[in-house]
């Protein structure tokens, strides 16, 4: 890898747990990079030429000879210009493959420090640590808020995507097998998709806790209720300067005094109240949904959230 680029940083979770806030606070540093979600499969192949086939696609030893080119590329913003080229579809496909071919060059040019930001990485983190030298960032977030989030969004997920990966069922997923058979058989309603999604998230992430208690984890709510220290500790074991501008950057756009105005091209729709965030899922679900996500998730909750949080 280009010696001139510092250490990626990787800043995943699960979907909907604070991973566009977080990546987007830490990318307004000047000399970082910001990539957004390369391993989600139905965006555009820009800024990694690597098509993934499936959602949470999981890649280690046994199959990095697919990915890692990619990957590395994109790390050391080299965007194949002409084979992104060559697969656009229409003009604006092309105007894309445009753009991001100036922003890498500026990036590398800059020697700036990349910074992806990808939930639908979450389980390839060790793979992308040992592979590229990442510093992981984890977030985790709250089951029931997970949930409601998905309910609000109506996102569900196509759990039949894990059984055709069989490194990823052998290696992390295997003792949710039955559940994971059972629901890419049966569409379920979004609450218990969402439960089953999140005990398996988290089932892994907890793995990484236990393995790699150098890793960065920080649960949401944590992260809402102090945004200010709770990202200067993000940014300091991250290696990443914080000053004055950065911190009223986060109060902008975390429920603080408007200090600094939006720049709405670094940071979209990311004004937000971080503490009423915290328990907005209090509203999104009804007392018979919280529960069910309560039971489905079971003692996999515990590992990160106590009674009181419920």
């Amino acid at each position: 890898m280009d010696t001139r680029v510092a250490s990626p940083i990787l800043v995943t979770g699960s979907h909907s747990s604070g991973t566009t806030w977080v990546g987007r606070m830490m990318a307004s540093v000047p000399g970082m990079a910001y990539l957004h979600e390369p391993f989600n499969k139905d965006f555009d192949r820009d800024i990694c030429k690597v098509k993934f086939p499936y959602w949470f696609m999981y890649v280690c030893d046994e199959n990095e000879s697919e990915y890692a080119s990619s990957i590395r590329d994109m790390l050391e913003f080299r965007p194949k210009f002409i084979q992104g080229l060559m697969r656009s579809r229409s003009v604006k496909q092309a105007a894309k493959q445009f753009r991001t071919l100036v922003q890498f060059t500026r990036f590398r040019t800059l020697a700036s420090r990349p910074l992806v930001k990808d939930p639908i990485a979450v389980f390839s983190v060790d793979w992308l640590v040992k592979r590229f030298g990442m510093t992981p960032v984890i977030l985790i977030r709250h089951p029931a808020a997970f949930a409601g989030s998905l309910k609000r969004n109506h996102w569900d997920h196509p759990f039949g995507d894990f059984l055709k990966q069989p490194l990823l069922m052998r290696d992390h997923l295997h003792p949710f097998l039955n559940e994971i058979d059972m629901f890419a058989e049966k569409k379920f309603d979004i609450i218990d998709q969402a439960a089953l999604l999140w005990k398996i998230i988290y089932h892994v992430v907890s793995i990484y806790q236990k393995e790699h208690p150098d890793w960065i984890f920080v649960r949401h709510e944590d992260l809402s209720l102090d945004p200010i220290n709770g990202f200067k500790d993000i940014f300091q074991k991250a290696d990443i300067p914080f000053s004055k501008e950065t911190e009223l950057a986060i109060k902008s756009f975390s429920g603080g005094p408007p200090e600094l105005p939006a720049d709405r091209k670094k940071f979209p729709r990311l004004q937000r109240n971080s503490v009423e965030n915290i328990k907005s899922w209090k509203f999104r679900l009804t007392s018979d949904e919280v529960s069910r996500v309560r039971d489905r998730v079971g003692d996999a909750s515990s590992l990160f959230y106590s009674d009181s949080d419920w």
